[in-house]
């Protein structure tokens, strides 16, 4: 079973998810759909693992969960329901059954975790701007500040870049980004790892503000169509 046993669980809202699909796989292929391979907030402690915890947005009825390891051997895919929605934005811990290891053993350098909104058979690759939530991924839900900053980190599967073109705003202020290519050659589920910093001051915000994060992809002389995410992070509720 994979889930939560995390301090005040008992004022959490637990969703058990439905396992469509969790494999071992024999090999992977940077080219693979799907950019955006991880979510997460860079937490100061670590949980006992494992566990997962998220903010759900309200209104958020259903929400689909991928998990993959970095070499893309591992992967999992999650339906989660929430009938009837929540009426406020609150905490969710969530939980799904696994055959493996690598769930317990995951953390936000070795794999990664996206929570979309909608459905898992819905082709979400196609729309301009794609809603998603941040989560802990085996840390206790307590954000680590590196110098006064919040750390949101996204690993990204983007084949054939020279380099990226990114940005990230929450509501009118503008973000500090950085993208670091990740060399190892076991970054084949994901091969770019952008971290976004929000100002502690800023940190108020995120409780119901999302936050906009948007790059392009520069080969040979081009660049490609935006791609966006908004991220909801949720702290504070």
């Amino acid at each position: 079973m994979f889930g939560v046993s995390a301090v005040a669980a008992q004022e959490r809202l637990v969703l058990q998810g439905k396992v469509i699909e969790e494999k071992i796989h024999d090999r992977t292929l940077i080219s693979k759909p799907g950019w955006l391979r991880g979510v997460h907030i860079v937490g100061a402690v670590q949980a006992a693992s494992p566990q997962l915890v998220s903010v759900l947005p309200s209104g958020w009825s259903e929400f689909c969960g991928k998990l993959t390891s970095i070499g893309g051997d591992y992967s999992a895919t999650v339906q989660f329901s929430q009938t009837p929605p929540m009426a406020e934005t609150t905490t969710a811990e969530l939980k799904f059954d696994t055959q493996f290891d690598f769930p317990s053993e995951a953390t936000h350098e070795n794999g990664g975790v996206v929570l979309e909104q909608g459905r898992c058979n819905t082709n979400a690759e196609t729309e301009a701007v794609r809603s998603f939530m941040a989560s802990f991924w085996n840390q206790a839900p307590e954000p680590k500040l590196e110098q006064g900053h919040l750390q949101i980190v996204l690993n990204m599967n983007v084949a054939r870049a020279e380099r990226l073109e990114h940005g990230a705003s929450l509501g009118t202020d503008a973000l500090p980004v950085r993208c670091d290519k990740l060399l190892s050659s076991d970054a084949l589920a994901f091969n770019y790892r952008c971290s976004v910093f929000v100002p502690e001051p800023l940190m108020s915000q995120i409780a119901d503000l999302p936050l906009m994060f948007q790059y392009q992809r520069f080969y040979r002389g081009r660049l490609s169509k935006p791609r966006t995410a908004k991220i909801y992070v949720g702290l504070g509720q």
